[in-house]
């Protein structure tokens, strides 16, 4: 069978792959038309009518009178990564026979949701000053749950209109504006009386905003939860008594659960910045807020914008000078490479998780004022995370070249090294949560779908991508751009290190890997710091609190990959000046590899790049002693694991970038030097 008709052949399979995966990792949920078939005509003509106005997700309209569902998801902590299904506590309402648990996307799956319909009953424009929910049979384990979780400052993840959290409303002391925080406490504790008090009476304020008549949108779900003994609703009221728990109590207790119902129209606030409200956290104003990030974006352009001049004056200089820098660079390409298969495949991996990240960032610049945005985000994540196989495969064997004689295991290596070995840590650290009884695990269904995506979709693409990169290297062996890199030019097994002598030595920060770290890592940390602290603040410290900066967290990513790149082309320049530092180690083995790798330029050129992931890393572990507050080992532990797994793909990312960025430096002195 010919080339053509192979790739035809695994082409029409990964296609097929993606009709089975895709519909799996949906995560708009259209209604149902066997509810209410003249409902979801007209929802669906709703939807059509307002797509130019609204986009892909369009809101939900509801008329007075309307029932407005309220759907019941889980208890989190910011003190754990332990969270729980709402419904599966013994100590709430259980729901009625009618009740039924939602489906959940693979967004919902991934997050730990436990999505369940309420018996909480809403009209919509009817409030409801008084309504009994149940009275909870509670025995002395079911306490000792309350009491332990009150204690640990879980929250209740509540969500109405699909999608739209209920949210503990706040008042920043700076500005005097409004903000919500997703989810209301389920109790409150008293450190210095070791006491816990329930929150079973819930008022909830549902704010909506009218477009047209008969026409209306929610744009707030807030609840105000409140702790009574008395088993009635205190309204406005202060004169009750908290609901106390005793866990040392074996006797059984009847917990009583209320709720009340208020709709307020907002004038000021429509469905497309319904989310503005979850985005500052409340410890600065809005307005200081935006300048903080601004002023970060400025000083990233200035910074670039220096080091760019410095290597448009290095190329102005070596392109008229006839120095021995330029011929010091054609012998740095011919100079052999150690560890060279490992080298790229650092490098591809680098390449995959870039491409995923900055995808998905953009893609989320575009959903930024739409709900499901965090699904969304994830979906993305997941869908680009496979198909970046490609993408790693065809970068990585075009680094290999045509001297590689593994061609096709290669091709498999470079593109699913990177999803296998993310695979394998998550699904050991999803066996830790499920052994703590955690909901926030994956069902076994969804391991099975990963394993087929990584099977049937990532090693079919890593082939495809290899065999493109085979075709294109024997298709454009004169291409001028890729001529322009300095690939490996000689057999990299047999060829031992060019020298050139100098008469000054490396100097100790081009020699030494920890002050590599220290000098090239520093510049591109600084710049992404800020963000790097709103991501932390709002993944682990308050996960309550959304993260939708992704406009500003894009831009200084790309500000943060352009750096490094012309960091790591100033850094060859320098080394170059001081001659080639390869070491000609007698040992064959790879002890000896090892050693000689520390002295490669190339593989000095990644490690510039790849510098500031130290730094991160540095960075999540004083994070996790002086800011997280995590009271647990498995907690504390799977937060080492999540965050040095992150910062590992950014070395590679920001490695490779750094790596390929020398390549073309070296490359374009070549030219320069056969040029003269």
């Amino acid at each position: 069978m010919k080339l053509k008709s192979r790739s035809v052949l695994v082409s029409l399979l990964v296609l097929l792959s993606l009709i089975w995966v895709l519909p799996r990792l949906r995560n708009h949920r259209r209604p149902s038309p066997d509810a209410n078939p003249f409902k979801f005509s007209s929802s669906y003509q709703q939807h059509t009518g307002v797509f130019k106005e609204y986009g892909l997700l369009s809101p939900n309209f509801y008329e007075y009178g309307d029932k407005v569902d309220i759907t019941v998801n889980k208890v989190e902590s910011d003190l754990t990564h332990f969270s729980y299904g709402y419904y599966d506590l013994h100590f709430t309402c259980p729901p009625s026979q009618d009740m039924k648990p939602l489906p959940l996307t693979f967004s919902d799956i991934l997050y730990g949701n436990k999505k369940w319909q309420s018996d909480y009953q809403l009209t919509f424009g009817k409030d409801e000053d008084c309504v009994r929910l149940c009275d909870r049979k509670t025995n002395g384990e079911g306490k000792k749950q309350a009491y332990e979780l009150i204690k640990q400052n879980y929250v209740v993840q509540w969500l109405a209109d699909d999608d739209l959290p209920g949210a503990t409303t706040y008042l920043n002391t700076k500005d005097k504006k409004k903000y919500y925080s997703s989810g209301f406490p389920l109790g409150q504790y008293d450190p210095e009386t070791d006491e816990a008090y329930i929150n079973n009476h819930v008022m909830i304020v549902i704010r909506y905003h009218t477009i047209d008549q008969g026409k209306n949108t929610i744009v707030g779900f807030e609840v105000y939860p409140k702790s009574v003994s008395d088993h009635h609703c205190p309204g406005a009221s202060k004169d009750y008594t908290p609901y106390k728990i005793d866990p040392t109590n074996e006797d059984i207790e009847f917990i009583s659960f209320t709720y009340a119902v208020y709709w307020r129209e907002d004038f000021k606030v429509d469905w497309k910045n319904r989310w503005n409200f979850f985005i500052n956290g409340g410890e600065l104003k809005e307005s200081t807020s935006n300048q903080f990030h601004w002023i970060t974006f400025a000083n990233g352009i200035i910074v670039t914008s220096c080091l760019l001049l410095i290597v448009i004056a290095i190329l102005k200089r070596q392109e008229t000078d006839g120095s021995i820098t330029t011929q010091l660079a054609a012998e740095w390409s011919k100079a052999r490479v150690p560890l060279f298969f490992q080298l790229n495949l650092l490098v591809s991996m680098g390449i995959h998780f870039l491409f995923t990240t900055l995808g998905t960032l953009i893609i989320s610049c575009s959903l930024n004022h739409t709900h499901r945005i965090g699904s969304s985000v994830l979906t993305c994540a997941v869908f680009l995370f496979i198909s970046g196989s490609f993408t790693s495969s065809f970068i990585g064997a075009l680094l290999e070249g045509q001297m590689s004689q593994h061609k096709l295991v290669n091709s498999i290596i470079f593109g699913s090294t990177l999803p296998g070995i993310t695979l394998v840590i998550v699904l050991l650290l999803n066996y830790i949560l499920k052994a703590n009884n955690a909901a926030n695990t994956l069902p076994h269904g969804t391991v099975a779908l990963l394993f087929g995506a990584y099977f049937i979709v990532c090693v079919p693409i890593s082939i495809i991508g290899g065999k493109c990169a085979d075709r294109f290297l024997k298709v454009n062996s004169t291409n001028t751009l890729l001529n322009s890199f300095a690939l490996a030019e000689v057999n990299k097994h047999d060829t031992r290190p060019l020298y050139v002598e100098s008469k000054n030595s490396i100097p100790f920060v081009l020699k030494n890997p920890i002050a590599i770290t220290l000098t090239f890592g520093l510049i591109p940390f600084a710049l992404i710091y800020v963000e790097l602290l709103f991501a932390y603040k709002s993944l682990w410290l308050q996960k309550t609190t959304l993260y939708y900066l992704y406009g500003f967290l894009l831009s200084n990513i790309v500000i943060v990959c352009i750096c490094i790149c012309l960091l790591s082309i100033i850094g060859c320049y320098i080394h170059l000046n001081y001659g080639n530092d390869s070491l000609n180690f007698k040992w064959d083995n790879v002890i000896g590899r090892v050693l000689e790798a520390c002295h490669s330029w190339r593989w000095k050129a990644f490690h510039m790049g790849g510098a500031v992931a130290w730094y991160m890393e540095a960075y999540s572990i004083l994070y996790l002693i002086f800011v997280a507050r995590y009271r647990d080992f498995i907690s504390s532990f799977l937060f080492v694991c999540y965050s040095t797994l992150f910062n590992i793909l950014c070395w590679t990312a920001f490695g490779s970038l750094s790596y390929l960025s020398s390549l073309w430096f070296i490359g374009k002195l070549n030219e320069y030097n056969k040029a003269k």
